[in-house]
Protein backbone atom coordinates (compact mmCIF):
# COMPACT_ATOMS: atom_id res chain seq x y z
CA UNK A 1 0.00 0.00 0.00
CA UNK A 2 1.84 3.13 -1.11
CA UNK A 3 1.54 6.51 -0.05
CA UNK A 4 1.09 9.78 -2.60
CA UNK A 5 4.41 11.96 -2.96
CA UNK A 6 4.95 14.31 -5.54
CA UNK A 7 6.29 13.83 -8.50
CA UNK A 8 9.51 15.67 -7.62
CA UNK A 9 10.17 13.63 -4.96
CA UNK A 10 9.54 10.22 -6.65
CA UNK A 11 12.24 11.62 -9.31
CA UNK A 12 15.07 12.31 -6.21
CA UNK A 13 13.94 8.69 -5.30
CA UNK A 14 15.05 7.16 -9.11
CA UNK A 15 17.80 9.60 -9.21
CA UNK A 16 19.29 8.62 -6.02
CA UNK A 17 18.72 4.64 -7.32
CA UNK A 18 20.34 5.08 -10.31
CA UNK A 19 23.38 7.26 -9.01
CA UNK A 20 24.13 5.01 -6.21
CA UNK A 21 27.80 3.85 -6.94
CA UNK A 22 27.81 -0.16 -5.98
CA UNK A 23 30.38 -2.11 -6.54
CA UNK A 24 27.86 -5.58 -6.09
CA UNK A 25 30.10 -7.90 -7.92
CA UNK A 26 33.03 -7.38 -5.61
CA UNK A 27 30.73 -7.63 -2.67
CA UNK A 28 29.28 -10.15 -3.31
CA UNK A 29 32.33 -11.83 -3.93
CA UNK A 30 33.49 -11.25 -0.40
CA UNK A 31 30.04 -12.60 0.49
CA UNK A 32 30.54 -15.77 -0.86
CA UNK A 33 33.93 -16.25 0.66
CA UNK A 34 32.59 -15.10 4.46
CA UNK A 35 29.12 -16.92 4.10
CA UNK A 36 29.78 -20.56 5.72
CA UNK A 37 31.60 -18.00 8.69
CA UNK A 38 27.87 -16.10 9.18
CA UNK A 39 25.85 -19.16 8.94
CA UNK A 40 27.96 -20.68 11.59
CA UNK A 41 27.96 -17.56 13.81
CA UNK A 42 24.70 -16.69 12.93
CA UNK A 43 22.74 -20.30 12.32
CA UNK A 44 21.13 -18.22 9.48
CA UNK A 45 20.95 -16.05 6.34
CA UNK A 46 18.25 -14.40 5.89
CA UNK A 47 17.18 -11.15 3.90
CA UNK A 48 13.90 -9.36 3.38
CA UNK A 49 13.37 -5.43 1.84
CA UNK A 50 11.71 -2.66 3.30
CA UNK A 51 8.29 -2.59 2.85
CA UNK A 52 4.99 0.17 2.88
CA UNK A 53 2.93 -0.98 6.03
CA UNK A 54 -1.05 0.04 6.37
CA UNK A 55 -2.13 2.28 8.97
CA UNK A 56 -4.08 1.43 12.18
CA UNK A 57 -7.48 1.37 12.09
CA UNK A 58 -9.06 3.56 14.79
CA UNK A 59 -10.67 1.98 17.90
CA UNK A 60 -14.14 0.78 16.97
CA UNK A 61 -15.57 3.50 19.56
CA UNK A 62 -13.94 6.52 17.50
CA UNK A 63 -15.41 7.62 13.75
CA UNK A 64 -13.10 6.26 10.99
CA UNK A 65 -11.44 8.81 9.32
CA UNK A 66 -8.86 9.43 6.33
CA UNK A 67 -5.82 11.59 7.49
CA UNK A 68 -3.58 10.65 5.01
CA UNK A 69 -5.70 12.81 2.80
CA UNK A 70 -4.82 16.02 4.99
CA UNK A 71 -2.61 18.58 4.33
CA UNK A 72 -0.18 18.56 7.04
CA UNK A 73 0.06 15.06 6.45
CA UNK A 74 1.17 15.10 2.90
CA UNK A 75 3.52 18.11 4.11
CA UNK A 76 5.43 16.13 6.23
CA UNK A 77 5.74 13.33 4.05
CA UNK A 78 7.15 15.07 1.41
CA UNK A 79 9.49 17.06 3.91
CA UNK A 80 10.31 14.43 5.81
CA UNK A 81 11.05 12.31 2.69
CA UNK A 82 13.00 14.60 1.28
CA UNK A 83 15.19 14.75 4.40
CA UNK A 84 15.56 11.12 4.95
CA UNK A 85 16.63 10.40 1.16
CA UNK A 86 19.51 13.53 1.61
CA UNK A 87 20.54 11.29 4.96
CA UNK A 88 20.87 8.39 3.04
CA UNK A 89 23.15 10.09 0.52
CA UNK A 90 25.77 11.38 3.06
CA UNK A 91 26.01 9.13 5.96
CA UNK A 92 29.30 8.59 7.19
CA UNK A 93 30.57 10.56 3.97
CA UNK A 94 29.30 7.58 1.88
CA UNK A 95 25.39 6.23 0.76
CA UNK A 96 23.73 3.78 1.35
CA UNK A 97 24.87 0.69 1.25
CA UNK A 98 28.10 1.95 2.16
CA UNK A 99 27.52 3.88 4.91
CA UNK A 100 28.54 1.22 7.40
CA UNK A 101 30.13 -2.27 7.78
CA UNK A 102 26.72 -4.16 8.27
CA UNK A 103 25.03 -2.35 5.44
CA UNK A 104 27.84 -3.24 3.14
CA UNK A 105 27.20 -7.10 3.88
CA UNK A 106 23.72 -6.48 3.32
CA UNK A 107 24.35 -5.36 0.16
CA UNK A 108 26.64 -8.73 -0.51
CA UNK A 109 23.49 -10.76 -0.25
CA UNK A 110 23.09 -12.67 -3.19
CA UNK A 111 19.44 -11.04 -3.07
CA UNK A 112 19.83 -8.18 -2.08
CA UNK A 113 18.94 -5.15 -5.00
CA UNK A 114 19.38 -1.63 -4.79
CA UNK A 115 16.52 -0.79 -6.10
CA UNK A 116 14.46 -2.75 -3.18
CA UNK A 117 15.36 0.57 -1.27
CA UNK A 118 14.54 3.37 -4.01
CA UNK A 119 11.55 4.29 -2.04
CA UNK A 120 12.98 3.50 1.49
CA UNK A 121 12.95 7.19 3.02
CA UNK A 122 9.50 7.18 2.19
CA UNK A 123 8.78 4.03 3.85
CA UNK A 124 10.28 4.66 6.71
CA UNK A 125 8.74 8.35 6.96
CA UNK A 126 5.22 7.00 6.45
CA UNK A 127 5.66 4.36 9.47
CA UNK A 128 6.40 7.39 11.32
CA UNK A 129 3.29 9.26 10.45
CA UNK A 130 0.95 6.11 10.73
CA UNK A 131 2.26 5.31 14.06
CA UNK A 132 2.19 8.28 15.74
CA UNK A 133 -1.47 8.50 14.59
CA UNK A 134 -2.11 5.09 16.08
CA UNK A 135 -0.70 6.88 19.28
CA UNK A 136 -3.40 9.73 18.86
CA UNK A 137 -6.25 7.34 18.39
CA UNK A 138 -5.14 4.21 20.86
CA UNK A 139 -3.63 6.11 24.04
CA UNK A 140 -7.04 6.45 25.59
CA UNK A 141 -8.66 3.21 25.43
CA UNK A 142 -7.72 0.50 27.82
CA UNK A 143 -5.27 -1.89 26.45
CA UNK A 144 -3.52 1.63 25.16
CA UNK A 145 0.09 -0.02 25.76
CA UNK A 146 -0.76 -3.59 24.25
CA UNK A 147 -1.88 -1.93 21.02
CA UNK A 148 0.59 0.82 20.85
CA UNK A 149 3.60 -1.41 20.79
CA UNK A 150 1.89 -3.91 18.61
CA UNK A 151 2.05 -1.45 16.29
CA UNK A 152 5.49 -0.84 16.44
CA UNK A 153 6.38 -3.84 16.19
CA UNK A 154 4.30 -4.57 12.89
CA UNK A 155 6.22 -1.38 12.15
CA UNK A 156 9.63 -3.07 12.63
CA UNK A 157 8.56 -6.05 10.04
CA UNK A 158 8.14 -3.05 7.21
CA UNK A 159 11.70 -2.50 7.53
CA UNK A 160 14.46 -4.23 6.03
CA UNK A 161 16.29 -7.44 7.74
CA UNK A 162 19.07 -9.39 7.12
CA UNK A 163 21.05 -11.16 10.18
CA UNK A 164 19.59 -10.28 13.67
CA UNK A 165 22.30 -7.65 14.36
CA UNK A 166 22.43 -5.41 11.58
CA UNK A 167 20.60 -2.62 11.74
CA UNK A 168 17.61 -1.71 9.53
CA UNK A 169 17.78 1.26 7.50
CA UNK A 170 16.07 4.19 8.97
CA UNK A 171 14.92 2.24 12.49
CA UNK A 172 16.92 4.59 15.11
CA UNK A 173 15.56 7.56 13.20
CA UNK A 174 12.09 5.42 13.39
CA UNK A 175 12.06 5.24 17.34
CA UNK A 176 13.77 8.64 18.12
CA UNK A 177 11.20 10.62 16.07
CA UNK A 178 8.34 8.44 18.19
CA UNK A 179 10.33 9.24 21.29
CA UNK A 180 10.33 13.18 20.37
CA UNK A 181 6.43 12.87 19.15
CA UNK A 182 5.41 10.86 22.71
CA UNK A 183 6.96 13.44 24.46
CA UNK A 184 5.51 16.77 23.14
CA UNK A 185 2.11 14.61 23.18
CA UNK A 186 0.18 16.59 26.07
CA UNK A 187 -3.12 13.97 25.76
CA UNK A 188 -0.48 11.19 27.55
CA UNK A 189 -0.25 11.47 30.52
CA UNK A 190 3.24 11.44 32.29
CA UNK A 191 3.26 7.06 33.35
CA UNK A 192 2.25 6.37 29.95
CA UNK A 193 5.07 8.84 28.45
CA UNK A 194 7.17 7.24 30.79
CA UNK A 195 6.27 3.59 30.19
CA UNK A 196 6.23 3.90 26.10
CA UNK A 197 9.88 5.80 25.83
CA UNK A 198 11.10 2.94 28.27
CA UNK A 199 9.86 0.38 25.54
CA UNK A 200 10.85 2.30 22.54
CA UNK A 201 14.75 3.03 24.11
CA UNK A 202 14.91 -1.07 24.33
CA UNK A 203 14.26 -1.66 21.05
CA UNK A 204 17.42 -0.03 19.75
CA UNK A 205 21.30 -0.61 20.98
CA UNK A 206 22.37 1.27 23.74
CA UNK A 207 24.94 3.20 21.91
CA UNK A 208 22.16 4.78 19.97
CA UNK A 209 19.99 5.81 23.21
CA UNK A 210 20.41 9.29 23.81
CA UNK A 211 21.88 9.75 27.27
CA UNK A 212 19.88 12.14 28.76
CA UNK A 213 16.82 9.92 27.78
CA UNK A 214 18.40 7.11 29.47
CA UNK A 215 18.79 8.39 32.64
CA UNK A 216 14.84 9.87 32.69
CA UNK A 217 13.51 6.80 31.57
CA UNK A 218 15.73 3.48 32.07
CA UNK A 219 16.16 2.31 35.15
CA UNK A 220 19.18 0.39 35.48
CA UNK A 221 18.42 -2.99 34.56
CA UNK A 222 19.83 -6.58 36.20
CA UNK A 223 20.79 -9.49 33.25
CA UNK A 224 18.25 -11.95 32.14
CA UNK A 225 20.06 -14.93 34.08
CA UNK A 226 19.74 -12.62 37.44
CA UNK A 227 16.05 -11.84 36.78
CA UNK A 228 15.14 -15.34 36.03
CA UNK A 229 16.76 -16.64 39.56
CA UNK A 230 15.15 -14.13 41.66
CA UNK A 231 11.92 -15.11 39.84
CA UNK A 232 12.94 -19.04 40.30
CA UNK A 233 13.35 -17.87 44.40
CA UNK A 234 9.63 -15.97 44.45
CA UNK A 235 7.90 -19.15 43.77
CA UNK A 236 10.12 -21.22 45.76
CA UNK A 237 9.55 -19.27 48.83
CA UNK A 238 5.83 -19.40 47.99
CA UNK A 239 5.68 -23.05 47.47
CA UNK A 240 7.35 -23.12 51.44
CA UNK A 241 5.37 -20.73 52.59
CA UNK A 242 1.89 -21.47 51.12
CA UNK A 243 -0.58 -24.09 53.15
CA UNK A 244 0.32 -26.88 50.41
CA UNK A 245 1.44 -29.27 53.53
CA UNK A 246 -2.06 -28.57 55.80
CA UNK A 247 -4.23 -31.50 54.72
CA UNK A 248 -7.08 -31.69 53.26
CA UNK A 249 -6.59 -28.43 51.46
CA UNK A 250 -4.52 -28.06 48.67
CA UNK A 251 -1.83 -31.16 48.75
CA UNK A 252 -2.48 -32.61 45.41
CA UNK A 253 -2.05 -28.87 43.79
CA UNK A 254 1.78 -29.26 44.96
CA UNK A 255 3.08 -30.71 42.48
CA UNK A 256 1.32 -28.81 39.58
CA UNK A 257 2.36 -25.16 40.89
CA UNK A 258 6.37 -27.20 41.34
CA UNK A 259 6.20 -27.51 37.69
CA UNK A 260 5.39 -23.84 36.67
CA UNK A 261 8.56 -22.00 34.41
CA UNK A 262 7.76 -18.21 36.46
CA UNK A 263 9.06 -16.44 33.20
CA UNK A 264 6.44 -17.10 31.11
CA UNK A 265 2.90 -15.50 31.33
CA UNK A 266 0.96 -15.78 28.45
CA UNK A 267 0.47 -16.44 24.53
CA UNK A 268 -1.55 -13.83 22.78
CA UNK A 269 -1.58 -12.03 19.26
CA UNK A 270 -0.42 -9.40 18.09
CA UNK A 271 -3.57 -7.25 17.25
CA UNK A 272 -2.21 -5.93 13.95
CA UNK A 273 0.03 -9.00 12.75
CA UNK A 274 -2.43 -12.08 13.86
CA UNK A 275 1.38 -13.43 15.03
CA UNK A 276 1.02 -15.52 18.66
CA UNK A 277 3.90 -14.21 21.09
CA UNK A 278 4.94 -15.01 24.33
CA UNK A 279 4.79 -12.29 27.29
CA UNK A 280 7.20 -13.13 30.11
CA UNK A 281 6.37 -12.08 33.67
CA UNK A 282 9.01 -9.56 35.45
CA UNK A 283 9.47 -9.65 39.16
CA UNK A 284 6.70 -7.46 40.10
CA UNK A 285 4.09 -8.88 37.96
CA UNK A 286 4.97 -12.56 39.01
CA UNK A 287 4.29 -11.05 42.47
CA UNK A 288 0.71 -10.04 41.46
CA UNK A 289 0.27 -13.41 40.53
CA UNK A 290 1.19 -15.29 43.11
CA UNK A 291 -0.81 -12.55 45.33
CA UNK A 292 -3.94 -13.17 43.25
CA UNK A 293 -3.30 -17.33 43.55
CA UNK A 294 -3.17 -17.19 46.85
CA UNK A 295 -6.38 -15.16 47.25
CA UNK A 296 -8.13 -17.89 44.72
CA UNK A 297 -6.51 -20.64 46.70
CA UNK A 298 -7.56 -20.02 49.92
CA UNK A 299 -11.47 -18.55 48.82
CA UNK A 300 -12.13 -21.72 47.47
CA UNK A 301 -12.19 -23.24 50.45
CA UNK A 302 -15.62 -23.97 51.88
CA UNK A 303 -14.90 -25.86 55.59
CA UNK A 304 -18.26 -26.23 56.05
CA UNK A 305 -18.67 -28.56 53.65
CA UNK A 306 -15.52 -30.67 54.53
CA UNK A 307 -16.38 -30.85 58.12
CA UNK A 308 -20.37 -32.37 57.24
CA UNK A 309 -18.68 -34.37 54.33
CA UNK A 310 -15.89 -35.91 56.80
CA UNK A 311 -13.11 -35.07 55.13
CA UNK A 312 -11.58 -33.29 58.35
CA UNK A 313 -10.12 -36.60 60.12
CA UNK A 314 -9.15 -35.23 62.96
CA UNK A 315 -9.61 -31.91 64.80
CA UNK A 316 -7.46 -31.82 67.40
CA UNK A 317 -4.29 -32.32 65.30
CA UNK A 318 -5.73 -30.09 62.52
CA UNK A 319 -5.93 -27.39 65.29
CA UNK A 320 -1.82 -28.27 65.95
CA UNK A 321 -1.26 -28.03 62.22
CA UNK A 322 -3.05 -24.54 61.73
CA UNK A 323 -1.28 -23.33 64.87
CA UNK A 324 2.22 -24.21 63.75
CA UNK A 325 1.48 -22.81 60.13
CA UNK A 326 0.59 -19.64 61.53
CA UNK A 327 3.87 -19.33 63.44
CA UNK A 328 6.11 -19.83 60.28
CA UNK A 329 4.08 -17.54 58.62
CA UNK A 330 4.34 -14.99 61.23
CA UNK A 331 7.90 -15.70 61.35
CA UNK A 332 8.62 -15.01 57.58
CA UNK A 333 6.47 -11.54 57.55
CA UNK A 334 7.87 -10.31 60.54
CA UNK A 335 11.58 -11.03 58.74
CA UNK A 336 10.73 -10.37 55.26
CA UNK A 337 12.30 -6.94 53.34
CA UNK A 338 9.38 -6.80 50.67
CA UNK A 339 6.76 -5.00 51.36
CA UNK A 340 4.91 -7.23 48.44
CA UNK A 341 5.94 -10.29 50.43
CA UNK A 342 4.53 -9.41 53.84
CA UNK A 343 1.13 -8.13 51.89
CA UNK A 344 1.19 -12.06 50.92
CA UNK A 345 1.83 -13.35 53.85
CA UNK A 346 -0.97 -11.14 55.24
CA UNK A 347 -3.92 -12.81 53.40
CA UNK A 348 -2.31 -16.48 54.61
CA UNK A 349 -1.79 -15.65 58.31
CA UNK A 350 -5.41 -13.96 58.64
CA UNK A 351 -6.95 -17.29 56.79
CA UNK A 352 -4.84 -19.60 59.46
CA UNK A 353 -6.26 -17.36 62.14
CA UNK A 354 -10.03 -17.63 60.73
CA UNK A 355 -10.15 -21.28 60.84
CA UNK A 356 -7.91 -21.54 63.79
CA UNK A 357 -10.98 -19.91 65.29
CA UNK A 358 -13.53 -21.95 63.85
CA UNK A 359 -11.96 -25.33 64.78
CA UNK A 360 -11.12 -24.03 68.28
CA UNK A 361 -14.87 -22.93 68.36
CA UNK A 362 -16.34 -26.74 67.66
CA UNK A 363 -13.52 -28.68 69.77
CA UNK A 364 -15.84 -28.20 72.75
CA UNK A 365 -18.74 -29.18 71.34
CA UNK A 366 -17.04 -32.70 70.63
CA UNK A 367 -16.32 -35.39 72.70
CA UNK A 368 -12.84 -36.21 73.21
CA UNK A 369 -13.11 -39.04 71.21
CA UNK A 370 -14.23 -37.23 68.59
CA UNK A 371 -11.86 -34.35 68.68
CA UNK A 372 -9.57 -37.25 68.00
CA UNK A 373 -10.65 -39.32 65.74
CA UNK A 374 -12.09 -38.89 62.31
CA UNK A 375 -15.79 -37.03 61.99
CA UNK A 376 -18.54 -39.34 60.72
CA UNK A 377 -18.27 -39.74 56.75
CA UNK A 378 -21.49 -39.96 55.15
CA UNK A 379 -22.15 -43.21 52.80
CA UNK A 380 -20.85 -43.44 49.67
CA UNK A 381 -18.66 -40.10 49.94
CA UNK A 382 -15.25 -40.52 50.12
CA UNK A 383 -12.30 -37.37 49.58
CA UNK A 384 -11.71 -38.45 46.15
CA UNK A 385 -15.35 -37.36 45.42
CA UNK A 386 -14.38 -33.18 46.97
CA UNK A 387 -10.76 -32.86 45.56
CA UNK A 388 -9.83 -29.40 45.34
CA UNK A 389 -10.01 -27.84 42.21
CA UNK A 390 -9.06 -24.28 42.31
CA UNK A 391 -10.71 -21.78 39.11
CA UNK A 392 -6.93 -20.08 39.52
CA UNK A 393 -5.56 -22.98 37.53
CA UNK A 394 -6.91 -21.83 34.19
CA UNK A 395 -5.51 -18.37 34.55
CA UNK A 396 -2.06 -19.51 36.13
CA UNK A 397 -1.26 -19.52 33.05
CA UNK A 398 2.17 -20.12 32.81
CA UNK A 399 1.68 -23.88 34.21
CA UNK A 400 0.38 -25.39 30.34
CA UNK A 401 1.58 -22.44 28.25
CA UNK A 402 3.52 -24.66 25.60
CA UNK A 403 0.75 -27.45 26.34
CA UNK A 404 -1.22 -26.02 24.64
Amino acid sequence: MKDKTNDGTKAELTTWAQQVALTEETLRGEFNVRRKDIISNVGFVRYSPPTYTKAAPPPTHKEAHNFKESEDYLKELREKTKFYLEDMNTNNGEPFPNCCEPHKWLAAHPEFRIEHFSEAPAMAVQKILYTKQCIRDYYDIENWYEAITDYIQYSYEGFESMIDDTKPLFWVEYINEIIGFVESYDELDAEKKARLIEYLLTEIPKQAQPKHLQTKYLQPTKSPEIVYNIMLSMQKRWLELFPFDLEPYFTDLKNSFEGAQPMFSKVRKNLFTGVAQPTFHTPETLMELLKETTKELLSGIDIGRLIEDGIITNVQAHIIKIAAKKVRIGDAKDFSKSGDEVELLGFIERWLTRHETFFNSIKPHLTPQQAQQALPQPLQKTRAAYEFQAPVLACFCFISIWTE
